[in-house]
């Protein structure tokens, strides 16, 4: 039997392990936070890129970076524009208004983020999203390309330069963790044709069935300026804007290698998309008073905005990094708007406010779900991943500016022949309409500065105010605008 001294010694011992241990626990740092780098890649379609099916090789780092990483294979941005999509994936929240500038009472993931000890950086091409309207709200560094180049988006930095940029930056991290948001601006237009060192050129492919579904979306009386050269200076660009997405891949491949070089691959969540797709010919834009007063083949079949198709709204969505799963292609249909709640599950962080996408699951079985994309002219609704329909806001002289259609994505998934089921549109039209109740916001006055570089962008029209998602005047249209209103 042991005697009391001998208890007595080994209870003090016990004592004494017992408050190591809990000393060593207490004093144990906490686990480091992981950092993110978000890179939107401006204007850049989903099936435009060889990760998503392309058949022109114009995104191998991609290709190669995203086997490490989940890809899904459907994701859609709420709103064919820069300014509502943009203000949606920075906050996680919808809006319904055409110029929706950072909202001062929502928190945006970047001043969130500061909140939680990060480091936050931008380098953003795109001159709409301007520091004096709220889009740097939490970075304590935040680079721009000049707002001289704001009418045009031509000249400004290139993919690689922003890159440059924003890997300079995190040349003077701390410990703390960081945030690095990366805007590029290629491929948005102007198209310019890129060519990589030792390269060679990228060349249209002339496509007949491309040629001959233009030919059906002229009107009558253009059809015959289509000759061979206008034709071939239409696949030209086209063939440009891929060389752009090519530009782009080869600027993220300098991203990936300084994470690489400097062992920060293994603690950085890196997430890759867009803020909207691009319509290169595909049908015809609507005669708006934008397209009215700028009506020549660029505006009219390309460019974004007015309408909400599947080449606008589908984007890239690619994420790596820990607690990513690798080799994954995601079947599950994912929103920009899920990205924060994604991103802030991932870091292991509260929502800064209610949210209104998911967290994202990369092995999930998709569960389709209504979505709704958003723009000035035009909304959509589309049903089980599959049923979806337009609903346009506005008359032109009298005439719809955009009937009605329902398409069946199953079947014809381009939305090229409108079905006819009166009693699904009728059904969908009125969930469509209390969405659009149950979500109005107010609208928020653009200043003049806005407006004039706006309507030199061929955003706003002359005299129109732009200042929420409403119909235009159409006194303001003339009435050839109104007999040509297809698309």
């Amino acid at each position: 039997m042991s005697s009391p001294r001998r208890l007595a010694l080994l209870a003090t011992l016990g004592a004494l392990l017992f408050s190591a241990s809990a000393f060593l626990a207490c004093s144990k740092p906490p686990p480091k936070r992981l950092n993110l780098v978000l890179v939107v890649i401006d204007t850049l379609r989903a099936d435009r890129m060889a990760l998503y099916g392309h058949t022109v090789a114009n995104t191998p780092a991609l290709d190669a970076w995203s086997k490490g990483g989940t890809v899904w294979d459907t994701c859609y941005t709420p709103a064919p524009w820069t300014v509502p999509a943009m203000s949606m994936l920075m906050s996680g929240r919808q809006v319904m208004r055409r110029f929706a500038f950072p909202d001062p009472d929502r928190v945006p993931l970047a001043e969130h983020l500061q909140q939680h000890g990060y480091r936050c950086g931008a380098v953003v091409a795109n001159a709409l999203l301007r520091a004096d309207k709220g889009w740097n709200r939490g970075f304590e560094s935040f680079e721009q390309d000049s707002e001289t180049r704001t009418t045009t988006f031509d000249d400004g930095w290139p993919g690689e330069q922003v890159v440059s940029r924003g890997l300079k930056w995190l040349d003077g991290r701390s410990e703390q963790p960081f945030f690095l948001y990366l805007h590029l601006l290629d491929p948005h237009h102007p198209y310019k044709a890129w060519t990589p060192p030792g390269g060679t050129p990228f060349k249209p492919t002339l496509s007949q069935e491309r040629r001959e579904r233009f030919l059906s979306i002229l009107p009558e009386a253009q059809r015959a300026l289509l000759t061979d050269e206008n034709y071939r200076g239409i696949e030209q660009r086209i063939a440009a804007y891929d060389s752009e997405v090519l530009e782009a891949d080869q600027a993220l491949a300098q991203l990936f290698a300084y994470l690489d070089a400097h062992d920060l691959s293994d603690d950085t969540l890196v997430v890759v998309t867009s803020d909207h797709g691009e319509c290169l010919w595909d049908r015809r834009t609507p005669k708006t008073k934008r397209s009215h007063a700028l009506a020549h083949f660029q505006q009219l079949f390309s460019g974004h905005g007015e309408i909400v198709y599947e080449e606008l709204l589908r984007v890239p969505l690619v994420m790596r990094g820990p607690g990513v799963p690798a080799g994954v292609r995601a079947r599950q249909h994912a929103n920009l708007l899920d990205v924060v709640p994604t991103v802030l599950s991932l870091l292991d962080l509260p929502a800064m406010h209610p949210l209104d996408g998911r967290v994202l699951d990369p092995r999930a079985a998709d569960v389709p779900r209504e979505r709704v994309a958003y723009f000035t002219h035009t909304c959509a609704l589309t049903e089980d991943g599959r049923y979806k329909l337009h609903l346009g806001k506005g008359r032109l002289k009298g005439k719809e500016l955009f009937p009605p259609e329902l398409y069946d994505l199953a079947a014809d998934p381009e939305e090229r022949a409108p079905i006819d089921d009166p009693a699904r549109s009728a059904a969908m039209k009125a969930r469509l309409e209390q969405w659009m109740v149950e979500n109005d916001d107010k609208a928020v006055p653009l200043t003049d500065q806005d407006r004039a570089a706006m309507q030199a962008l061929g955003y706003l029209g002359k005299g129109e105010k732009g200042d929420g998602m409403g119909a235009e005047d159409p006194a303001d249209v003339g009435d050839e605008a109104a007999d040509e209103g297809d698309r």
